[in-house]
């Protein structure tokens, strides 16, 4: 995090089932098929 910036960010490691789930790639717009990761 570099809030002196004034920039934040925040990173963590996804759930798998939720990760690798159809219904997430739909949402985030990406196709898996297609070597797309979220």
């Amino acid at each position: 995090m570099a809030t002196a910036q004034g920039l934040a960010g925040y990173w963590s490691s996804w759930q798998a089932a939720a990760r690798d789930a159809p219904e997430m790639a739909a949402f985030l717009g990406i196709d898996p098929t297609q070597g797309d990761n979220c």
